[in-house]
């Protein structure tokens, strides 16, 4: 189409798994306080985000549409190349182990 969607298309690309969002002046008559955001939106439809309007006086729906887009899938799944020996991972953040936020998937063969 145009617009935003090459470059959408071009981090998807170069990081799987990117969702852009969109809390943006509605489409297609934007509102008294903001133009519409029709190729911000696009790009969300596009890469699987959602679109909220900013002239929403109900912030508590825009941010539970967030929430819950965060909540469905960890977005960070780094795949091994082969099984863990033994079972086990270790996950270093920065050249540190931690313990915290990370697991391993044996169906994705992956940390998520």
């Amino acid at each position: 189409e145009g617009g935003w969607l090459p470059h959408v298309y071009d981090m998807t690309e170069a990081a799987p798994g990117v969702i852009v969002n969109a809390v943006v002046g509605p489409v297609p008559d934007g509102c008294e306080t903001a133009e519409p955001g029709a190729g911000y939106a696009e790009a969300a439809t596009w890469s699987g985000g959602v679109t909220d309007s900013v002239c929403d006086p109900d912030w508590v729906r825009v941010f539970e549409d967030l929430g819950s887009l965060a909540a469905d899938e960890p977005t960070d799944t780094f795949p091994l190349e082969a099984p863990p020996e033994g079972g086990a991972v270790e996950v270093l953040v920065d050249g540190v182990a931690t313990t915290d936020g990370w697991t391993y998937d044996p169906d994705l063969q992956a940390v998520v």
